[in-house]
């Protein structure tokens, strides 16, 4: 029982790692009141999906063109951007090499749609 009861609290000490405590604060601090495109989305969207060979383009996987404003606002009033990102609609994708948005960088996206997806 003993044997247990170490493992369980080794294993609880490596699982909250030093990226996890980061990402608990950065939740924490997630401030979604007053999100905008041109203020932080169009650069989260360019740097983490508006890849080449991604979200980009005519070719653009799963007919999800995220290169302008115009077209970020067409898939966010359809519903997609937000489904797309929480795997609700579509195939779940994780940018490549920077793995899946933070819950914070999701809850931004999903703030400024619901805020009407303006060109801010």
């Amino acid at each position: 029982m003993r044997k247990t009861t170490v493992l369980l609290a080794l294993f609880a000490l490596l699982a909250c790692s030093k990226e996890n405590v980061e990402d608990l604060r950065s939740e924490i601090n997630c401030d979604t009141a007053e999100v905008s495109y041109q203020g932080e989305l169009k650069a989260l969207l360019t740097n983490s999906c508006a890849q080449p060979n991604c979200h980009i383009g005519p070719n653009a996987i799963g007919g999800l063109d995220l290169s302008t404003y115009e077209d970020v606002k067409q898939i966010a009033d359809n519903g997609n951007l937000v489904g797309r990102i929480r795997g609700t609609t579509g195939n779940l994708m994780p940018p490549p090499g920077s793995g899946i948005l933070s819950d914070c960088e999701i809850s931004k996206i999903s703030a400024w749609v619901d805020a009407g997806a303006a060109n801010n």
